[in-house]
């Protein structure tokens, strides 16, 4: 409320919007008390580091936003993320670090909280630290992007542009790649899209089945010849209780005979609560010899007591563990526990998000079975 009063005061403005970084994780993993006083301590910090620039605000959750006096340049942006991220927020015996996205709007009229928001979503999404508004990263309204982006997942399904990206998996023990991990993309214009920009919209607009068995069909047949190669897919339980998605994996499974070198890795979410369906789809899945994952365990939908009533072989670790074991004593202890756990039941274990070679040597060290991640190989189109 402050923000906005003090907005209506000049005729033009400038603001900046900073996001804390997954923050959620931080409360999942530590509580939201601690939460609140990482939140309480970056108040305190960012008043330290911004006081000269503009008037510090405190927005909903996890965000902040400074009300510029004055234009500030790309560098001055760039210290202040490392200044955040180098800064030690101490809990317990544990270090927490915490990193920052910023959006930021020079001199405008009107909605400048709105274009503000909109930069820093932008800049999540793409993966950058600092953003700055543009006129022409404006959509008018939600429902504009969703138009367009609904007519260019179909245009894409129908052109056979959802097109397969394969990650490497590599062994811990060996350092042999022998698997790979297909992940969907969309081309369009010569441009390659990554699912978060249009998964979303697609279930919206009941095109995500589709999606899957374009996967299918590219996958099984671009692995089909390469022999000691295997290759997964990623499924949601939508995709499980989808009748044509079923009737054409197990089609492909049945003509392809490659369901050895074949691994599904189950999507946890919410939903993942109806162990009949899901068991009687493995049973027929182990038919044609196919192994099974489950994916991102230990997110915050996992849960341990179901892992023995499925008969599956792989429990891939989720992301937001592995890439801060080097750094967070608390990830390391998780990660180690669960890689024991699934050890003891007789199950492999595959690490993601392994984006160092520190990450990498602690991963070895606890004995993890395989490493997937930018450290090992980014996606590419081939695995030539």
């Amino acid at each position: 409320v402050k923000l906005e009063q003090d907005l209506e005061k000049k005729k033009t403005n400038s603001l900046m919007i900073i996001n804390i970084d997954d923050f959620k994780t931080i409360n999942y993993f530590y509580g939201t008390k601690v939460g609140d006083e990482i939140i309480k301590i970056l108040a305190k910090l960012l008043l330290e580091k911004t006081k000269d620039i503009g008037s510090l605000y405190k927005l909903h959750s996890d965000e902040f936003a400074i009300l510029l006096n004055k234009n500030i340049d790309w560098e001055y942006c760039e210290k202040l993320v490392d200044d955040v991220k180098n800064f030690k927020f101490l809990y317990d015996e544990s270090t927490i670090r915490v990193t920052i996205t910023l959006g930021i709007t020079y001199d405008e009229k009107e909605k400048i909280i709105d274009k503000t928001t909109t930069t820093v979503r932008q800049a999540i999404n793409e993966n950058q630290s600092i953003k700055v508004f543009n006129e022409s990263m404006l959509l008018e309204d939600e429902h504009t992007s969703h138009i367009q982006w609904t007519k260019n997942i179909e245009v894409a399904l129908a052109d056979n542009k959802i097109v397969p990206f394969f990650q490497p998996i590599k062994d811990a023990k060996t350092d042999d790649i022998i698997k790979y991990e297909t992940l969907a993309r969309l081309e369009k214009d010569g441009q390659i899209f990554t699912p978060d920009m249009f998964i979303d919209i697609s279930k919206k607009s009941k095109q995500y089945n589709e999606f899957t068995r374009a996967m299918i069909k590219n996958s099984f047949e671009y692995f089909k010849d390469k022999e000691g190669i295997s290759f997964s897919i990623n499924f949601s339980i939508d995709d499980i209780q989808n009748a044509k998605t079923m009737d054409l994996l197990f089609e492909y499974l049945e003509s392809y005979k490659i369901g050895n070198r074949f691994i599904l890795e189950l999507l946890e979410t919410e939903e993942f609560d109806d162990f009949d369906i899901i068991n009687n789809f493995i049973k027929r899945l182990k038919k044609y010899n196919v192994k099974v994952a489950i994916d991102d365990f230990g997110s915050g939908y996992s849960n341990f007591a179901y892992i023995g009533n499925l008969n599956i072989d792989f429990l891939k670790l989720d992301s937001s563990l592995v890439e801060n074991i080097h750094t967070n004593q608390d990830s390391y202890k998780v990660v180690k526990n669960i890689n024991n756990f699934a050890h003891d039941m007789g199950l492999k274990t595959i690490a993601e998000k392994v984006h160092c070679e520190e990450v990498e040597a602690l991963l070895k060290k606890l004995g993890v079975d395989y490493l997937q991640g930018y450290h090992i190989g980014k996606p590419k189109s081939s695995i030539l």
